[in-house]
């Protein structure tokens, strides 16, 4: 590996352990040292600098895919690698640290195929980082797709231009249609936008069409969904209805970003 990503690697694992963040908090047990004892880089930024998920692949019991086992250590280096890259060095995660723990967990869960539950991130709070955060973990599960698994990559819409697209025309509306249903799923900023659209006069509650559809996949064993919101959860009822709104906590874990603005 060249010394510019010995370096990268470095800088990373140095933010991690400030915050408390590597998996052990016993430095030896998870870093490589030099001869003379020195910590050079940790095993999992190691790992995923030189793009290894796991010493071993697992036979998978209901096939005969090899699938690579995804270590909850690569994860957290993975997303404190594209949290750094995003805010240019500045990420710090303060109050969340736990739900950053909380965060990586699950998506090592999800990478693995672990868990069919999505992920609602969410914080009245505007600018706090929750989409960062979020589009970190989207850009870790799609360079593990692109590298090893092969499996289509999470697509990333915002909820504002969906609206604007349902509304804008047949075609558009179809393809946002398509987007929003197929496949895994980030849907960012839930409630910035009417949660309803004008279609050739009919009003189509989308927000609430994409939950139930996509509810339907995951009861089916596939369809994961990231979502972030500014509305507070005792007032989804209100939002998305009774019907869709009832069927979040089977869908979803929740996790409630903290802190205020970084704007």
């Amino acid at each position: 590996m060249s010394d510019m990503r010995v370096a990268r690697v470095q800088r990373i694992d140095e933010a991690m352990r400030s915050e408390g963040m590597n998996a052990s908090g016993d430095i030896g047990s998870d870093m490589v040292l030099d001869e003379q004892g020195n910590v050079l880089i940790s095993v999992a930024g190691l790992r995923y600098a030189q793009g290894i998920m796991t010493g071993q692949p697992v036979q998978l019991r209901t096939s005969k895919v090899v699938r690579h086992v995804i270590e909850l250590d690569t994860v957290r280096w993975a997303m404190y690698d594209q949290l750094m890259t995003k805010t240019k060095g500045k990420f710090q995660p303060g109050e969340n640290v736990e739900n950053l723990r909380m965060l990586c967990a699950w998506l090592q869960s999800a990478m693995n195929r672990e868990t069919r539950k999505g992920m609602w991130v969410h914080s009245e709070a505007y600018g706090n980082g929750k989409t960062t955060v979020c589009e970190a973990a989207v850009a870790v599960m799609n360079w593990a797709r692109s590298e090893f698994t092969k499996e289509e990559l999470v697509k990333l819409r915002y909820a504002a231009n969906i609206a604007d697209e349902m509304r804008s025309g047949e075609k558009n509306a179809a393809i946002a249609h398509h987007q929003c249903y197929g496949g895994d799923l980030m849907l960012d900023d839930v409630g910035s936008t009417t949660c309803e659209v004008q279609h050739y006069g009919n009003r189509i509650a989308w927000v609430s069409e994409v939950i139930m559809r996509r509810y339907d996949r995951y009861r089916a064993g596939n369809g994961l969904m990231i979502v972030t919101s500014n509305v507070p959860l005792n007032e989804l009822h209100t939002l998305l209805g009774s019907r869709a709104a009832d069927r979040l906590n089977e869908m979803f874990c929740f996790l409630e970003w903290r802190g205020g603005s970084h704007r």
